[in-house]
């Protein structure tokens, strides 16, 4: 490796690595940032999580990824959200300039319909992590069903949303858990969640029709990992 400035050592400031299944092999990588000499030490930055009814589309401007806050905060991933939702901006953007649409708009109803519904699920399941890690922890050594089905997500076999359809119980069970966690405030300290916005079941404003408008990004601005 060449090292651009003298000063510089080859030490390792942080990164990122990733795998990824391809076919029947493997893909692997590592992004890594290399620290001025004298500079060694621990860091960590937040990922930004959007926030409940932020706007996705803006006039001709469109928000994707990360910039969008569509980032999976149980495990922190955002490439499948990153190229999910750059593929549905890609779509809108040419209706639009084909003037098959009035606005870019349909991309935040698409977003909110398809996307949405999966990372709120996944919040709900961090919120309640954080809230007692040593529980998963015990459940973890005792059987394997979260690390299966950690699997079958990151696969793409399976998603957050679609665990909660084949199991109504326990999705009540969580998202009213979650809930409740978010505006009782030993409980939100107990699980580090910081600035929690309040949960749709509490407070939750209705339209003409009566029915509740689903809004991703439940709970605090950025992530707390």
């Amino acid at each position: 490796m060449d090292i651009p400035n003298g000063d510089i050592e080859h030490r390792l400031g942080g990164g990122s690595t990733w795998a990824l299944p391809s076919g029947r092999d493997w893909t692997a990588g590592s992004l890594l940032r290399l620290r001025p000499k004298g500079r060694l030490g621990s860091q960590g930055f937040h990922l930004p999580m959007r926030q409940a009814g932020s706007a996705l589309a803006d006039g001709n401007l469109l928000l994707v990824g990360d910039a969008a806050g569509l980032v999976d905060p149980v495990t922190d991933e955002g490439i499948h959200s990153a190229i999910w939702s750059g593929r549905a901006a890609s779509h809108h953007l040419a209706e639009y300039v084909a003037g098959g649409a009035a606005d870019l708009s349909g991309y935040g109803r698409e977003v909110e319909r398809d996307l949405a519904p999966d990372l709120v699920v996944s919040r709900q399941f961090h919120d309640l992590f954080h809230l007692s890690p040593t529980f998963y922890v015990w459940i973890e050594r005792h059987t394997s069903i979260i690390w299966r089905l950690t699997c079958r997500i990151l696969r793409g076999e399976q998603t957050f949303a679609g665990v909660m359809r084949q199991h109504r119980f326990i999705a009540t069970v969580i998202g009213f858990a979650s809930d409740l966690m978010r505006v009782t405030p030993l409980l939100r300290r107990m699980a580090g969640l910081r600035e929690a916005s309040p949960p749709e079941r509490f407070f939750r404003r209705r339209g003409r029709s009566g029915a509740a408008s689903a809004n991703l990004g439940q709970g605090s601005e950025l992530s707390d990992r």
